[in-house]
């Protein structure tokens, strides 16, 4: 990932999130996931929209790598105040807890990613998206989705304008 300013303008997230999710529901539904949107019908915020889109692919397929078959993962995008939130949860096993704790804790979630997540991951999904969401002044959260189970990535971004 280059270190170069990302471009930044008002970026529909939610049509950016359906998009991604419905391009992914082949993969999903090959590997026996239940993957869906809901949320928001317009969501700007501000971003890259080439970037934001790699940020929330690499959430998918992390989700869909580790979710397992029979998972559900949903991809959500609202507005919340003075952000827009983009969330990306699956209910699948999740991430050990140590790991967990230790995204959740660091000032520099990349640099504390997981090596391996499950056995042949190499945790380079999660890392890209917080250095991604870096270049946007964006805030990630890792943690358990419902139920205390799986993970839940939430995204906080400022409001594009025109909003």
């Amino acid at each position: 990932m280059s270190t170069r300013s990302a471009a930044l303008c008002a970026v529909d997230l939610a049509a950016l999130a359906r998009d991604v999710t419905g391009e992914a529901l082949p993969a999903a539904s090959e590997a026996g996931i239940d993957l869906g949107y809901e949320g928001a019908s317009e969501a700007r915020a501000l971003a890259d929209p080439v970037l934001a889109a790699e940020l929330l692919r690499n959430l998918v397929d992390n989700a869909l790598r580790y979710a397992g078959a029979g998972a559900v993962v949903t991809v959500r995008v609202r507005q919340d105040g003075e952000a827009v939130l983009l969330e990306v949860e699956d209910d699948g096993p999740g991430l050990p807890p140590d790991r967990l704790a230790a995204l959740q804790t660091t000032a520099q979630p990349q640099r504390m990613v997981p090596t391996q997540v499950v056995a042949g991951g190499s945790g380079l999904g999660l890392a890209i998206v917080a250095e991604i969401a870096a270049l946007f002044g964006a805030e990630c959260r890792f943690g358990k989705g419902a139920a205390g189970r799986g993970l839940c990535v939430t995204c906080r971004f400022a409001l594009g304008a025109g909003v």
